[in-house]
């Protein structure tokens, strides 16, 4: 029997420069990534490379995290953005980008458990 997908799902990713890194954080969950489990897997994917490559990346972790604190209070964002890159200046491809591939990311929690209530009443 075929897994079923869940509703929401997407990526994080440092990828290019000089080492043609590849790395994420992704998620895959029934309920919308809210705001601060969106920043936590920045935070861990900062972690999980190499400092110089996360210092190469400085910049464009900085757009990534105001990208996900503006998702928030505007009401997330949907996988119609499908891949956003965050370029860092100067550089050819050394980048961090988010992945939405479906459902709805960065929502602020309390907007999360209001649709849960609201999906429990009906």
């Amino acid at each position: 029997m075929a897994k079923k997908r869940k509703k929401h799902r997407g990526r994080i990713q440092a990828q290019g420069g000089d080492n043609d890194l590849e790395s994420s954080q992704s998620w895959s969950q029934e309920e919308p990534l809210n705001k601060e489990d969106g920043l936590r897997l920045l935070e861990e994917l900062k972690n999980q490379i190499p400092e110089e490559e996360a210092n190469k990346r400085k910049y464009a972790f900085k757009k990534v995290q105001e990208f996900i604190e503006e998702a928030a209070e505007n009401g997330g964002v949907d996988s119609s953005i499908r891949n956003i890159s965050f370029l860092e200046p100067g550089t050819k491809d050394t980048r961090v980008d988010i992945e939405v591939k479906s459902g709805i990311a960065f929502i602020i929690l309390a907007s999360l458990i209001l649709i849960i209530f609201i999906v429990w009443a009906i």
